[in-house]
C-alpha cells in the first residue's frame, strides 16, 4: 500500500468511531472458490503483452499485460532503445512512469521465468497524448459511433474493435418512425477497417434492437460475430442473405412480419458462415403485451461460459411479460441450438415478467459453469431456471462479490414495478440481503467497491440520494453518478465513470473529479455510457473507448496513473471477459470481476484458465540481453577501468545548505531515497520507494571542504548517516545507514547538473563514483559516474515543526491530515500489516506511533486519536494533542 490520492483523499469522509476499527483494513480471505477467475478449463484468448507508451508530463508512461499463462514469479524487463530501464520482480507492478523517454522512445518487454526470456516483445502502440485515435469510415452525416465489442479476429493476442453505427433517428421500441440501416465495422487497434456489415432495412435501429456477440466461439483462435439479420443483410464480403428485395417495415416504421435469422459472421473478413432461423420467433406481436411492436423486439445479448469450457452466445428476446433466453455454439462453423427458455404468456409462469434491460453472465453455484442474470431471474448453465425473485423489470444491475465477507457473489437491482427501489440478492439462490425502499419506479442503480472508507461495494441509486454499505446502512448522502464504472487510478477501489468524467469518492460526501475525456461524447442519452470500457491493453487498468465529439474517430484513453498493483490482466476473468461482451446489450451496464477488489483484502488467486492460440516463438533471445545492471536487492558488481582523474562535471552545489532537511527525489523513477522499514539502525539498507516520510528525510551535516553527511531523521536524527558499505569503491557497493562517524565513507559532495537536479558523488571513491539506482523500485548503490537518469537527484527542501514529536503525523510526512488518520485505523485493525512492525511498505513507524498519540492524555495510541485529528481537520480543535 502506498500514499496516493485514494488513501489522503479517501480517508477525507472516514467515519472515526471506534466501531470503524472493524470496517477498515481487516483482510477478508479471498474468495476463491468462485474467485479464482477461471475453472482450469475454460479456453480464453491467448494474448500478446499489449505494451502501450503514452506521454505522461515530460517523459512516457509505458504499460503492458500480465496474462494468466505467465508464471507468478515472471520478472518484466522494461527496454528504452534496447538500454534496460526497469525491471519488474514479482509482486512490482507492470507500468512505468519513465521520465528519460519521448514519443521517439523505442520500447521493448522482455518476460523471464526461471532466469531464461520466455518472451521479448517490442511497443506497437506510441502516442505523444494519452490516448489513441482510430479514424473511422464514417457511413454518413447522420450516422455516430455507438456501442463497441472486442475480438481477436486474427489470433495475433491483439484485440480489433466491432462498432455498431448509430443513426441520428434511431428508435426506442416505444416510437414509432423508419430508421436508416445499422452497420457494423471491424478496425484493428492501428486503425484499418476490415470489413463492414450492413444489416438492411429489416432491422430496426435502436438500442434494443442489434446487439453484438463476439467471442472465439470454436476456440480456433480466431474470433466471430452472432447477431440477428434479416433480408437484406450484406455480409462483409458484399453477399447479400436471404431476400435483398424485401421490405417489411410498416407504415409507422416496425418490423413485424418477414423472417427473422440469426448469422454467423467470420471475425475477420465479414463473411457470413451460417444462417439460422431466429431461436425464438416473433409469433404473435400481441402475445407479448401490445400491438404495436414495442415488447416483441426486446433484446438482449452477451456470452457465457456454459459448459465451463467455450463461450456460447446468449439471446434473449422479451423481458416486460414474456422471458425467453437461448444458448448458441458453434461446432464446424456451424451454429448449434443449445437450448431455448422460455415462460410463455402464462403471467403465473416462474420468471415471467422478470427481465431487464441488460445481461450479466457468472458462476454463481461454484460449478465452474457461468449462470445468465437477466434481473429479476437467473437460468442456470443448463437452460433451467435456477432462482427468481418475482420483483419483475429492471432498468439496472451489477453482478460480482460486493459483499466480500458473504460466500459467493451478489445482485445488485433497481424496479421498474413493485417492490421498486433497489435490491441486493444473494446471486445463488435469489435470497434478499437487504433493500432500499421507494415508491415508484426506479431507474438507475450502481454498486462497487469505490471507497476506501467503507469495507465492501458501496451501494446507491435513483430511490435517493444516499449512499449505503453492505448491510444497507446509510454512509453517506452524497452519492455518486450512477451510470458506468471503470478501474482509472492507481489503487484497488474503482472510479465512477458518467459521460467524458471521471470521478473518485473520497469521503462519504464527497466526490472528486480526477480525469475529464475532452473532445469526446457518450452514447445513449441520459444513460451517458461510452462506446465501451475494457482491459483493452497495457496493466490491468481499463481502457476508456469513447467517440470524438465530431463523430470521425474512435478515441482510446489510457491512464498514466502510477500503481504498486501487479494483477492479471481483467480479460483473462471468465466473468469479467464474458461481461465485457454482454456491457454492449441494450441499457449498458459495466463488466465486473469474478472476485473482490480493494485495499482492504489480498490480491485475488491468479485465474486458472486455458487458452486458445498461444503461438511458437521463434524471436526469443537465446539469453537475456542487459545493457544495464538488473534491478536487484545487491546490483551486480562489475569491473571498469578508472581515469586517474575524476569524472565529475560541473560545479559543486552552493545550494545544499549545512542543517538543512532534504528529501532526494530520483531526477529518472521520481522515488526518493529511503531507509527500508523506516528503522534506524546499523547496516539498514537504502533504496527508493514512492514513501516520502521521516524514513526518506535526511539532515545535511557539513563535514568541511564541501563534502556533507547525511544524517537520517529516523531515531530523532542523532545516531545515523547513509554510509558506503565498508569503505568499498566498487561499482555496486551498497549504500546503507550506519552509526554516524564522519568517515569519508559517510562524506558526499553535492555537483550540479545544471537542471536542478545533483549527482551525490562519494569522497570514498575519489569524487569518481555516486549514488546510484537502477529500476523504478531498485536499490541504492555505489556506481561509477556514467550519466544515467539513475544518478541525478533532486534536493527537496523539507520543513518540519520543531522538536521531536509532531502531534497527529502518524505518517511523518510532515502535515497532518486524514491520511494520518486511516494509518491509525489500519494499524489497530491489522497490525500485521500496517502496524510498526508490518509488512506494508507504509506501515507505521516507531515516530509515528508516538505523534499518533493525540488524544487521551498519554493513553497510547487509539481510536479516539484519529477521531481527533478529524476533528483538527474540521476546525473543531484549533491544536493537537487534544488536551
Amino acid at each position: 500500500m502506498k500514499h496516493s490520492k485514494r488513501l489522503t483523499a479517501a480517508a477525507a469522509a472516514l467515519t472515526m468511531a471506534a466501531s470503524a476499527v472493524n470496517s477498515l483494513g481487516v483482510p477478508v480471505a479471498a474468495d476463491a472458490a468462485y474467485g479464482v477467475g477461471g475453472n482450469g478449463k475454460a479456453v480464453m484468448e491467448y494474448l500478446d503483452r499489449g505494451i502501450y507508451a503514452v506521454r505522461s508530463g515530460s517523459g512516457m508512461f509505458v504499460s503492458w499485460r500480465w496474462n494468466a499463462d505467465d508464471a507468478d514469479d515472471a520478472e518484466f524487463r522494461l527496454y528504452r532503445d534496447d538500454k534496460l530501464i526497469y525491471t519488474s520482480k514479482k509482486g512490482d507492478a507492470t507500468s512505468y512512469q519513465d521520465n528519460g523517454g519521448g514519443t521517439g522512445s523505442q520500447y521493448r518487454v522482455d518476460c523471464v521465468e526461471g532466469g531464461k526470456v520466455t518472451s521479448s516483445e517490442k511497443c506497437r502502440f506510441n502516442s505523444g497524448t494519452n490516448y489513441f485515435d482510430i479514424k473511422l469510415d464514417r457511413p454518413g452525416s447522420q450516422y455516430s459511433p455507438n456501442d463497441c465489442v472486442v475480438g481477436d479476429v486474427d489470433g495475433d493476442g491483439q484485440y480489433e474493435i466491432f462498432l455498431k453505427w448509430d443513426p441520428s433517428n434511431s428508435k426506442d421500441n416505444s416510437q414509432e418512425g423508419k430508421t436508416d440501416d445499422v452497420l457494423i465495422d471491424c478496425y484493428t487497434l492501428e486503425g484499418k477497417k476490415l470489413w463492414r456489415i450492413n444489416l438492411g432495412k429489416n432491422i430496426r435501429a435502436g438500442q434494443h434492437y442489434t446487439q453484438m456477440c463476439v467471442a472465439d466461439f470454436d476456440c480456433d483462435g480466431k474470433a466471430e460475430l452472432i447477431t440477428k439479420t434479416a433480408d437484406g443483410t450484406t455480409d462483409g464480403r458484399g453477399k447479400v442473405i436471404g431476400d435483398g428485395s424485401k421490405d417489411y417495415r410498416n407504415g409507422k416504421g416496425y418490423i413485424l412480419s418477414g423472417p427473422e435469422y440469426m448469422t454467423l459472421f467470420d471475425g475477420k473478413t465479414g463473411a457470413a458462415l451460417d444462417t439460422i432461423d431466429f431461436p425464438v420467433p416473433r409469433g404473435k406481436v400481441s402475445d407479448w403485451g401490445d400491438n404495436y411492436g414495442n415488447r416483441v423486439d426486446r433484446m438482449n445479448s452477451g456470452i457465457a461460459y456454459l459448459d465451463g469450457v467455450h463461450p456460447s452466445a446468449i439471446y434473449g428476446r422479451g423481458y416486460y411479460t414474456r422471458l425467453t433466453w437461448s444458448a448458441i455454439d458453434v461446432r464446424d462453423k456451424k451454429l448449434v441450438k443449445r437450448w431455448v427458455f422460455d415462460t410463455g404468456n402464462n403471467k403465473s409462469a416462474a420468471g415471467w415478467g422478470c427481465g431487464n434491460h441488460n445481461v450479466m453472465a457468472a458462476d454463481c453455484d461454484n460449478d465452474g459453469k457461468q449462470e445468465i442474470f437477466t434481473g429479476a431471474s437467473c437460468i442456470d448453465d443448463n437452460g433451467k431456471l435456477l432462482w427468481t425473485s418475482g420483483d419483475l423489470h429492471g432498468d439496472a444491475m451489477h453482478v460480482g462479490d460486493l459483499i466480500p465477507d458473504r460466500e459467493g457473489l451478489e445482485v445488485w437491482q433497481c424496479h421498474e414495478d413493485k417492490p421498486y427501489g433497489e435490491t441486493c440478492y444473494d446471486a445463488k439462490t435469489g435470497k434478499r440481503v437487504f433493500h432500499i425502499s421507494f415508491t415508484k419506479d426506479t431507474g438507475r442503480c450502481a454498486a462497487d467497491n469505490i471507497w476506501a472508507g467503507n469495507k465492501g461495494a458501496e451501494f446507491w441509486g435513483a430511490a435517493d440520494g444516499n449512499v449505503y454499505d453492505s448491510a444497507g446502512k446509510k454512509i453517506g448522502g452524497t452519492k455518486p453518478a450512477q451510470n458506468f464504472f471503470i478501474y482509472w487510478d492507481g489503487d484497488l477501489e474503482r472510479e465512477i465513470l458518467d459521460g467524458n468524467k471521471i470521478s473518485k469518492m473520497t469521503g462519504a460526501n464527497k466526490i472528486d473529479r480526477i480525469f475529464t475525456a475532452n473532445g469526446c461524447g457518450s452514447n445513449n442519452s441520459s444513460k451517458s455510457v461510452p462506446c465501451m470500457t475494457a482491459d483493452l491493453f497495457g496493466d490491468w487498468r481499463e481502457e476508456l473507448i469513447m467517440r470524438t465529439d465530431d463523430n470521425s474517430k474512435l478515441r482510446i484513453w489510457c491512464t498514466t496513473d502510477t500503481t504498486k498493483v501487479r494483477l492479471t490482466t481483467l480479460m483473462h476473468d471468465m466473468q469479467y471477459r464474458a461481461q465485457n461482451c454482454c456491457q454492449q446489450s441494450a441499457y449498458n451496464q459495466p463488466p465486473h470481476v469474478s472476485y473482490y477488489l480493494g485495499s482492504d483484502a489480498p490480491l485475488p488467486a491468479r485465474p486458472k484458465v486455458l487458452l486458445n492460440n498461444t503461438p511458437d516463438r521463434t524471436d526469443i533471445p537465446v539469453e537475456p540481453i542487459v545493457t544495464e545492471p538488473v534491478t536487484t536487492t545487491q546490483p551486480v558488481t562489475t569491473t571498469q577501468t578508472v581515469s586517474a582523474e575524476p569524472v565529475v562535471t560541473g560545479k559543486p552545489a552552493a545550494e545544499i545548505k549545512d542543517g538543512e532537511i532534504y528529501a532526494f527525489r530520483n531526477a529518472d523513477s521520481g522515488l526518493y531515497l529511503g531507509v527500508d522499514g523506516g528503522n534506524a539502525e546499523k547496516n539498514a539498507n537504502i533504496s527508493q520507494s514512492a514513501a516520502k516520510g521521516q524514513q526518506s528525510r535526511f539532515r545535511a551535516v557539513s563535514a568541511g571542504n564541501g563534502y556533507f553527511c547525511l544524517v537520517s531523521l529516523l531515531d530523532e536524527g542523532t545516531d545515523y548517516a547513509m554510509d558506503v558499505h565498508a569503505k568499498k569503491t566498487e561499482d555496486g557497493t551498497n549504500i546503507e545507514l550506519y552509526t554516524l562517524n564522519n568517515g569519508d565513507n559517510q562524506q558526499f559532495r553535492f555537483v550540479a547538473n545544471g537542471d536542478g537536479s545533483y549527482k551525490i558523488a562519494a569522497k570514498i571513491s575519489g569524487d569518481r563514483s555516486c549514488v546510484t539506482v537502477s529500476g523504478s523500485d531498485g536499490n541504492v548503490f555505489e556506481q561509477t559516474i556514467n550519466g544515467s537518469g539513475g544518478q541525478n537527484w533532486f534536493a527537496e527542501s523539507v520543513t518540519v515543526q520543531s522538536g521531536s514529536t509532531v502531534y497527529g503525523d502518524t505518517n511523518c510526512d510532515g502535515t497532518v491530515d486524514l491520511a494520518d488518520a486511516i494509518l491509525i485505523m489500519q494499524a489497530l485493525s491489522n497490525p500485521d500489516r500496517f502496524g510498526v512492525d508490518g509488512t506494508e511498505e507504509l506501515h507505521l513507524t516507531a515516530q509515528g506511533r508516538i505523534n499518533a498519540d493525540c488524544s487521551g492524555g498519554g493513553d497510547g495510541m487509539t481510536s479516539n486519536d484519529a477521531l481527533a485529528i478529524q476533528n483538527y481537520l474540521l476546525g473543531k480543535m484549533t491544536s493537537l494533542p487534544e488536551i
